[in-house]
């Protein structure tokens, strides 16, 4: 029988990497995050505003569903600067949850309705940072200056129970908030209003010390387009 032996070799020696190298690496990287975050910021900014509207037509059509099932008048409300008194400012133009409104209101410009109740399990909805609901309206948004996106207040919901914010929980800053800028829905599942909506979300930022916001970048914005009669949401843009 043949005996096999077998050599044994040495192992290649791994070298380590150095400090210095360390070191060079970690700044090679901290210059290319560096270069690349505002890009990378653009880039999140801008896919919020499809995210953020995707959403927002989601809300809708759950708000529609309820009023259809449950028999009642449903309300997609959307906080601005104008309600009273004013939500914090995280909310304002970026935020947006549903309620049962009572079906008698005061028809005119805007219309008026009055809170019921807050639908079962239902929380307050957020657009990314960087974004807004900036507009509703009767027509399509046009791309121009500021002024072009009014804050223009059709339907709105007063004496909306928000005692959640208060602090102490005691206190009445937010027991009864009035103006609070909404779509409104039938239990028909048809829109209170005559004529479709257009909601428009974009790239916009909002100070907190005024009523209007600041569009940031005037071509990145989708207009959310709601059927009158079906509730169906097609998108518009530039």
């Amino acid at each position: 029988m043949t005996e096999t032996k077998f050599v044994a070799t040495a192992c290649p020696t791994r070298r380590s990497f150095t400090l210095v190298e360390l070191l060079v690496v970690i700044a090679i990287m901290g210059i290319l995050m560096f270069i690349g975050l505002p890009a990378f910021e653009k880039l999140a900014k801008g896919s919020g505003v499809e995210l953020g509207s995707r959403n927002l037509t989601s809300k809708i059509g759950q708000a529609r569903g309820y009023a259809i099932t449950k028999r009642e008048f449903v309300a997609v409300l959307m906080p601005t600067a104008a309600t009273t008194p004013k939500l914090p400012n995280d909310y304002i133009f970026k935020s947006y949850k549903l309620c049962v409104v009572s079906s008698i209101y005061t028809a005119g410009t805007p219309n008026n309705f009055t809170f019921k109740s807050w639908i079962p399990s239902e929380n307050w909805s957020f657009l990314q940072t960087g974004n807004a609901i900036n507009d509703i309206s009767s027509t399509a948004h046009a791309v121009g200056s500021d002024s072009d996106w009014a804050t223009a207040l059709l339907d709105v919901v007063n004496d909306v129970s928000l005692k959640e914010f208060n602090n102490p929980p005691t206190a009445t800053t937010y027991n009864a908030v009035d103006n609070v800028r909404a779509i409104v829905f039938k239990p028909t599942g048809k829109m209170v209003v005559s004529g479709n909506r257009h909601v428009a979300v974009s790239e916009s930022t909002y100070n907190g010390t005024g009523a209007t916001l600041t569009n940031t970048n005037k071509k990145n914005w989708i207009d959310v387009i709601i059927d009158q009669f079906t509730g169906r949401v097609t998108y518009g843009s530039e």
